[in-house]
């Protein structure tokens, strides 16, 4: 079997890359209902009804006063639809006080220190010949490859998610919605790193 040159490959790469961020470029119209220099990234998910179990979550977890500080953060923020995923009672039982560290180690492992736009990961997924990784709030990696134009999210269980709407673009960092929840290996230390970064 024949294999291409690596500076073939990587060209390749390159050109979905490119097609990939045309598919993923902010919406006008949204950057200019939401006022990005004000607006933190808990206002928007507060205003956006998309991400009504996510907000709900995040400020159950108290997580809401970490996004609401002067840090840049990437959070991709799974939608209603995507928690809807979830087995049946699931998102309620994670609600609950006994499962709140849980909670939080599970949402702090959709955030990560730092703003990455769409076409910051495309243009790590060019270099990287189409994978990376991020290291997430909680502590675990997700792994960023690409399937065609969309850029899929691996997380510590092997699951994936897709971005779906890219470029959320806030005053303190950028938020991009996914299909799916992300699982985290989730330990004793997992869970108190998650709580410890969450107070920082």
């Amino acid at each position: 079997m024949k294999f291409l040159p690596p500076i073939f490959v990587t060209s390749i790469i390159a050109l979905i890359g490119t097609v990939a961020y045309a598919q993923y470029k902010p919406s006008t119209v949204l950057l200019t209902t939401y006022n990005a220099a004000t607006t933190t990234l808990i206002k928007e998910a507060n205003t956006d009804t998309n991400h009504s179990m996510f907000l709900e979550a995040i400020e159950v977890a108290g997580l809401d006063a970490l996004l609401e500080s002067k840090g840049k953060f990437t959070i991709f923020a799974p939608s209603d639809r995507a928690f809807n995923k979830l087995s049946k009672g699931e998102f309620e039982t994670l609600l609950l006080p006994e499962n709140i560290e849980k909670l939080r180690a599970m949402l702090s492992y959709h955030i990560i220190i730092g703003e990455y736009t769409a076409s910051t990961i495309l243009k790590t997924l060019c270099n990287s010949k189409g994978l990376t990784r991020y290291t997430t709030v909680q502590g675990n990696k997700i792994t960023a490859t690409m399937n065609g134009i969309d850029i899929v999210l691996t997380d510590h269980m092997g699951n994936t998610a897709i971005i779906t709407k890219a470029d959320i673009m806030k005053s303190n960092g950028v938020i991009h919605d996914i299909d799916t929840v992300m699982r985290p290996n989730i330990t004793a230390s997992s869970v108190a790193n998650a709580a410890a970064r969450a107070q920082d």
